[in-house]
């Protein structure tokens, strides 16, 4: 939701993830940005430990002094997992627009973009085949606070809430 507000570190988030991790004596959050995300998958292990969160930090910030927020944005997009279909990993929503709608990313509708958005936070979890009906949850949370944010209408968001996933069987 702040992407465009940081560069590379969102106190705000880093903040409520230590309470949380200090309340419940191990880490349990990140508190990363997306520009952190991006620098964990492409640079860095997934091992939870505060040396890699720093080395994180650090990188995050060199990153958003040598791209701009827009080229960040888009290989993140091209990078990030969206699920696993057999031993497949989805990987961008270039392939995940595929493998999921069976279409060319640039011709999905906004319920179908909403869909991808929501199961960034958790493929598994979110996914569209295993969990329809959490997919469908999500999908509908990342509308609500698209219009609330006003990126969209709030009969913008109505409508797609009310459209089926419309995913395509699993190949």
């Amino acid at each position: 939701r702040r992407f465009l507000e940081h560069r590379g570190i969102d106190y705000r988030g880093l903040a409520r993830a230590v309470w949380v991790n200090v309340t419940n004596g191990e880490i349990t959050q990140g508190g990363s940005t997306l520009t952190q995300q991006l620098v964990k998958n492409l640079f860095l292990t997934s091992e939870r430990t505060y040396k890699r969160k720093l080395q994180e930090a650090f990188l995050a910030i060199v990153l958003e002094t040598r791209l701009t927020k827009d080229q960040i944005m888009q290989l993140y997009c091209n990078e990030i997992f969206l699920g696993q279909q057999g031993t497949y990993s989805i990987n961008g929503v270039g392939e995940a627009s595929s493998v999921y709608f069976d279409k060319d990313v640039s011709k999905l509708e906004l319920h179908e973009c909403a869909m991808l958005a929501g199961i960034v936070r958790g493929p598994s979890l979110y996914s569209p085949y295993s969990n329809p009906d959490k997919a469908l949850e999500r999908r509908n949370q990342v509308l609500d606070a698209m219009a609330e944010m006003a990126f969209i209408s709030s009969e913008d968001a109505a409508a797609a809430k009310a459209r089926n996933l419309d995913v395509v069987a699993r190949r």
